[in-house]
């Protein structure tokens, strides 16, 4: 017997830089997917586009609830440069110290299938309404319902675009890079490849339709 019980931790600190990673028991998935749930939920409180303010104070207090529920549930917070003896904390299991595979799997699958299955989803099943809860809404993807219409079919099909260049770097990258730097260009690719979407987007319908929301018509003058 040990003479003191093991502390069961939520989540495991990180092995390189500050904070925690991915949780450690079935309380922090909880904790964890509550999160996610409450940040994407919050859109219909707080719709982005009309209220981006009171949304980011919510994601922020959302943010700070979940940093203190890992301060007060995780396992002690330091800086770690990935050395074996600066993991060794108590109640941290041995299989635990090296980063696994089934981990940077977990994360990759986060980052481009999910935004992949999200487009495909959204081609296949878009809102058919203006609404301001979700789909592509600015202010002139909502000027007419057939603004509305094209917006979500051309936004869908670049996010599957974008989705698909990410998969394909993470492939790549995860047999060329080191397992964090791999989940963390991803990361960066998979930013930018949604940012390049509202811009792309928004010019192709002012290059469709007018300021009232009606399609342009381009005439071609016969030879």
């Amino acid at each position: 017997m040990e003479p003191f019980p093991r502390k069961r931790y939520w989540f495991y600190a990180k092995r390189y830089g500050y904070g925690w990673g991915l949780p450690a028991s079935w309380e922090g998935w909880i904790v964890f997917i509550g999160y996610l749930a409450a940040v994407f939920g919050g859109i219909a409180v707080f719709p982005p586009d009309k209220a981006m303010g009171p949304y980011l104070a919510y994601i922020t207090i959302l943010t700070l609830i979940l940093m203190l529920v890992c301060y007060a549930k995780g396992e002690p917070a330091r800086w770690r440069w990935g050395n074996t003896s600066d993991l060794d904390t108590p109640g941290r299991p041995a299989a635990r110290r090296e980063p696994g595979w089934a981990g940077q799997l977990l994360v990759h699958l986060f980052i481009g299938p999910v935004i992949l299955g999200i487009a495909i989803f959204f081609r296949v099943y878009p809102p058919t309404e203006i609404n301001h809860t979700y789909g592509y809404r600015t202010a002139t993807s909502m000027r007419s319902q057939e603004v509305w219409d094209e917006a979500q079919l051309y936004s869908a099909n670049l996010m599957i675009i974008a989705g698909v260049v990410v998969v394909f770097y993470q492939a790549i990258s995860s047999v060329l890079m080191r397992p964090g730097l791999s989940l963390a260009t991803s990361a960066i690719v998979l930013l930018l490849a949604i940012f390049a979407v509202l811009p792309i987007t928004e010019a192709h319908l002012k290059n469709t339709f007018d300021g009232q929301g009606r399609r342009i018509v381009h005439y071609t003058s016969l030879p």
